[in-house]
C-alpha cells in the first residue's frame, strides 16, 4: 500500500491522530464500569491498509490474440481498477459510521455520577478528535466518489496486487488462425504482478486441453535476510545471511549503486559475502539484493557495516577537587573524555564510585565516608569500545578536627634566673606546646614528639618562682585548656661578699661619727665593738656605698672597730676594722677578707696621724710599730676564721 498515495496518505493521519486516544483509553482501562469499544474502527483501518486482498468483482472481458498468434491477451485493468475503488469507497464509508459511534459508555451501577461524570469528560475529549478522524476521511472519500478514476489508476500501478484473483473462464474459444481448432478447457497458474502488462499463453495439448500462463514480470525472489556484517575498514567485511537456494546473493553500495561483492545461497539457503577493503567504509549502509536462475531480482534488504574497534584508550583523567569528610561522604570532581565512564577505586582495587563524563567531559563521583579521610584513590575513564586510562591518584580531605588536645603535663621545671629553665612533660604527639608567664606573653616552645614528650627552654629573666601555664595546640588549631606551673627558687647563696671598705670617718655636730664605704650592693653593713656591740649599721646602695652614723658615746675616739657585710641570702662577710680617729679625719681600714692593710690614708700618714694623749712621748715608731701588730694579728684571725668556714 507504500505506493497508494491517497490511501498511504490517509491511513497515516488517521493513526497519527488515534494516538490522541491513548490517554482515554487508559483511563477507561484503569476504571471499572466505563466501556469504550474501538474494534470496529480498527477493523476498517487494517481493510483499508490490505483493500486489495478484499472483496471480490467480477466482469467479462475479451480476449484478444497476439499478431504471431503466439498469445491470447486479455487487457485486466477496466475490470481490476473500478473493483478495488469500490472497495475502497465502502470501507471509508463504514470508517466514517466507526468514528461517529466513538464513544465511552457506563456499564456499572452508577449511584453517585461518578463513572457518568468521567465518561462526559471523556468524551468532551474524544469529540475533536472524532472531528479530526471525519475531516480526513472526507478527504478521500469525497474526491473518490466524485471521480474514482485518480485512485484507479494509483491501485493498477502498484507493484503487487497481493492475492487478488481473477477468474477467466474455462471454455476459450481458439482464434481460426490457430491450428487447434474448436474449444479447449484451460486453467491459469501463476500471481497477477501488475495488470497493465499482463499477457496469456496458449499451448496446445495432445489431450486438446491446454495450460494458460502469465507471462511477463514474473514472481521475484524472496528478498534476502542479513544476520551478520562483521570487519572493519582495515581488513574489509564479512556479510553472512539467508537466501532462496540457489539464488544469487549480490551487495550494492546504495550510494554509488554498485555491486561490492556477492556469493550463492547454498542448498540450506546459507550465504557468505567478503567485501574487500576499500569497498565500503565503517557504519556505511549496504543493501542485499537475491537474483533467482531466472534473472528475476528480489526487492533489497538493507544492512549496515560495523563502526570500527576503537583500541585508543583515553587520557587519563583529571581531579580538580576532593571535598568531603568520612560522616557525609566525598565527591570528586574533574575531566575525563566526554561520554567516557569515570571508576573511583580505593587502594585495594574495588571500585567504590563511578559516573559518566558529560557532553563537556566533566564529571562529578560520589563515595561513600566508609573510604575513609585521607584514603589514597584513582580514577580512570573508559570510552565506549572499552579501552581503560591509565590511572590518576588522588586522596580524600583529612577530616576537620574539632577536638581539643588534652591538657599537657608538667612532669619537671629545672633551672634557676641566671642560666635559664627548661620545663619538661608530655602532650598530644605533634602538638605545638606553648608556655606564656603571668601576663599572657609566649616565653617559650617546642613540638611534642611521637611519644608525646616535649622540653621548653625558657630565658633566666622569667624569674624564681614565676607563675606559668603550659597548652597544647594541635595540627587542625585547637588547643587545649592550660596547666599551671611556677620555676623554681633559685638555689640558696653560700658565698659571702668581699670585706666593706672605709672610705671616711668624720665627727658629726651631734658628737657622734659618720662612717661612709663601699660594700656589696644591697647588702647590710654592720658595725661592732670590741665586745662585739653594735654600734651602727645600714644598707648599701645599688652602687654599693653606705654611710652610716654611730651616735654620739657609743664609741670614742681610738676604738678600733669591726665592720662586716651581710647578703641577702645571709651570708656574712669577714670583718674588717678602723679606728676612730682623735681629730683629724682618717679613713683607716685593715684587716677584712684583703688580708692586708686598706686604707685611704694619704703619703704623709706617719706625719698626719695624731693619736691620743696617752702621756708617752710623741714617737712615731711605737705607733707604726703596733699599728702593724694590730693589723697582723687582724689578719691571723681572719685566716683562721676562713679556715673554719672551709672546714
Amino acid at each position: 500500500m507504500t505506493k497508494v498515495p491517497l490511501i498511504t496518505g490517509l491511513v497515516g493521519t488517521l493513526n497519527n491522530t488515534l494516538s490522541g486516544l491513548t490517554s482515554i483509553v487508559d483511563t477507561v482501562t484503569s476504571t471499572a464500569g466505563l466501556k469504550f469499544d474501538t474494534s470496529r474502527l480498527y477493523a476498517d483501518l487494517n481493510l483499508l491498509s490490505n483493500v486489495m486482498t478484499i472483496d471480490q468483482g467480477a466482469w467479462s472481458q475479451a480476449a484478444t490474440l497476439s499478431p504471431d498468434g503466439s498469445m491470447i491477451i486479455v487487457d485486466l485493468d477496466k475490470g481490476l481498477g473500478p473493483i478495488l475503488a469500490n472497495n475502497v469507497i465502502n470501507i471509508l464509508q463504514d470508517l466514517k459510521l466507526a468514528v461517529n459511534d466513538l464513544n465511552v459508555t457506563v456499564t456499572a451501577s452508577d449511584p453517585l455520577g461518578t463513572l457518568h461524570l468521567t465518561a462526559a469528560t471523556l468524551n468532551t475529549t474524544l469529540a475533536p478528535i472524532k472531528t479530526a478522524l471525519t475531516v480526513a476521511i472526507d478527504g478521500v472519500l469525497t474526491p473518490v466518489l466524485n471521480d474514482a478514476g485518480v485512485l484507479t489508476q494509483q491501485l493498477l500501478d502498484v507493484s503487487l496486487l497481493g492475492s487478488t484473483t481473477v477468474n477467466v473462464p474455462t471454455t476459450i474459444n481458439i482464434p481460426t488462425t490457430s491450428t487447434t481448432q474448436g474449444t479447449v478447457t484451460s486453467k491459469f497458474v501463476g500471481t497477477i504482478v501488475q495488470s497493465d502488462i499482463l499477457d496469456v499463453s496458449l499451448f496446445s495439448g495432445s489431450d486438446s486441453s491446454s495450460n494458460i500462463y502469465w507471462n511477463g514480470l514474473a514472481v521475484l525472489p524472496t528478498p534476502p535476510v542479513i544476520s551478520t556484517v562483521t570487519g572493519n575498514s582495515q581488513a574489509g567485511y564479512v556479510v553472512k545471511g539467508t537466501a532462496d537456494p540457489g539464488n544469487t546473493v549480490k551487495i550494492i553500495n546504495p550510494a554509488t549503486g554498485q555491486e561490492i561483492g556477492s556469493g550463492l545461497a547454498d542448498s540450506s539457503g546459507n550465504y557468505s559475502i567478503t567485501l574487500p577493503t576499500g569497498s565500503v567504509g565503517a557504519n556505511a549502509d549496504i543493501n542485499a539484493t537475491a537474483t533467482n536462475a531466472a534473472g528475476n531480482v528480489s526487492a533489497p534488504t538493507a544492512g549496515k557495516t560495523p563502526a570500527d574497534t576503537d583500541t585508543t584508550a583515553p587520557d587519563a583523567p583529571t581531579i580538580t577537587n576532593v571535598t568531603g569528610n568520612s560522616t557525609d561522604g566525598y565527591v570528586v570532581t574533574g575531566m575525563a573524555e566526554a561520554g567516557s565512564k569515570v571508576e573511583i577505586k580505593d587502594s585495594t582495587g574495588a571500585v567504590i564510585g563511578s559516573a559518566t563524563a558529560d557532553g563537556s567531559g566533566n564529571y562529578s563521583v560520589t563515595l561513600p565516608g566508609s573510604v575513609g579521610s585521607n584514603a589514597d584513590i584513582t580514577a580512570t575513564a573508559t570510552d565506549a569500545a572499552g579501552n581503560v586510562s591509565a590511572p590518576t591518584p588522588g586522596k580524600t580531605p583529612a577530616d576537620t578536627d574539632t577536638t581539643a588536645p588534652d591538657a599537657p603535663t608538667i612532669t619537671n621545671v629545672t633551672g634557676n634566673s641566671t642560666d635559664g629553665y627548661t620545663v619538661t612533660g608530655t602532650a598530644e604527639a605533634g602538638a605545638t606546646v606553648e608556655i606564656k608567664d603571668s601576663t599572657g606573653t609566649v616565653i617559650g616552645s617546642a613540638t611534642a614528639d611521637g611519644s608525646g614528650n616535649y622540653s621548653v627552654t625558657l630565658p633566666g629573666s622569667v624569674g624564681a618562682n614565676a607563675d606559668i601555664t603550659v597548652t597544647a595546640t594541635d595540627a587542625a588549631g585547637n588547643v587545649s585548656a592550660p596547666t599551671a606551673g611556677k620555676t623554681p627558687a633559685d638555689p640558696k647563696d653560700t658565698t659571702a661578699p668581699d670585706s666593706p671598705q672605709i672610705t671616711d670617718v668624720t665627727k658629726n655636730p651631734d658628737g657622734g661619727y659618720d662612717v661612709g664605704g663601699t660594700a656589696e650592693p644591697g647588702s647590710t653593713v654592720t658595725i661592732t665593738d670590741g665586745n662585739g656591740n653594735v654600734v651602727g649599721s645600714g644598707k648599701t646602695d645599688d652602687s654599693g656605698h653606705f654611710h652610716i652614723t654611730l651616735p654620739a658615746g657609743s664609741v670614742k675616739p681610738g676604738d678600733v672597730l669591726n665592720i662586716t657585710a651581710t647578703d641577702a641570702a645571709g651570708n656574712e662577710s669577714a670583718p674588717s676594722h678602723f679606728q676612730i680617729p682623735s681629730n683629724a679625719v682618717v679613713p683607716v681600714t685593715f684587716g677584712g677578707s684583703g688580708g692586708q692593710y686598706s686604707n685611704g690614708l694619704p703619703a704623709s700618714y706617719a706625719k698626719s696621724v695624731t693619736l691620743p694623749a696617752t702621756g708617752e712621748s710623741d714617737n712615731t715608731l711605737p705607733t707604726v710599730i703596733g699599728f702593724s701588730l694590730l693589723a697582723f694579728l687582724s689578719l691571723l684571725l681572719t685566716n683562721l676564721r676562713r679556715k673554719k668556714d672551709v672546714n
